[in-house]
């Protein structure tokens, strides 16, 4: 390239994504964590990495700063869709279909937006019972916690902010 300004653009981005999956990381098993921590860490990881290839591409197309600016918030809000899409399949797909493992993000302490969710909605005895559970994962709590998604209707919860996201990216472009 011409300039330095991609392999810059690179750097920043990869600064962000390792400083989201660090803090990712220090969250773990932390049920405190919030929605909005959630979404700074996805803004942070996947986010990024969406907002990065937008951004380049708008500005290896000839953009100026505003159509970059533009670009970049259109796949910061993309990103951030895609990854609750990805965080939902995790609970609610058919690994066939999926191609994956369910539950991994449990497994490892990730506390996703369908978790956060359900724990919103749970009276007190109810969510402690849910951070047990969580804690010492299996098939059997598994079968439960997505029998506890179902009746507090998670996922359709979960759905509605990925439209928001998704309208977000949208209203970047406009």
């Amino acid at each position: 390239y011409p300039t330095t300004e991609v392999c810059k653009a690179v750097a920043s981005a990869t600064n962000t994504v390792c400083a989201g999956e660090i803090f990712q990381t220090q969250c773990q098993w932390q049920f405190n964590f919030s929605k909005a921590e959630y979404f700074k860490a996805l803004e942070m990881k996947t986010g990024e990495l969406f907002a990065l290839s937008c951004e380049l591409g708008a500005y290896l197309s000839g953009g100026n700063q505003k159509c970059r600016r533009a670009f970049r918030d259109f796949g910061l809000a993309l990103g951030t869709a895609y990854q609750i899409y990805d965080d939902c399949l995790d609970l609610f797909g058919n690994e066939s279909e999926a191609g994956k493992s369910l539950g991994t993000d449990i497994a490892k302490g990730k506390l996703t937006l369908p978790v956060l969710l359900l724990f919103e909605t749970l009276e007190a005895s109810k969510a402690t019972q849910l951070r047990t559970n969580l804690k010492n994962m299996n098939n059997n709590n598994f079968a439960e916690l997505q029998e506890l998604f179902r009746q507090n209707q998670i996922l359709k919860k979960s759905q509605e902010y990925i439209s928001i996201f998704i309208n977000k990216s949208k209203e970047s472009l406009a």
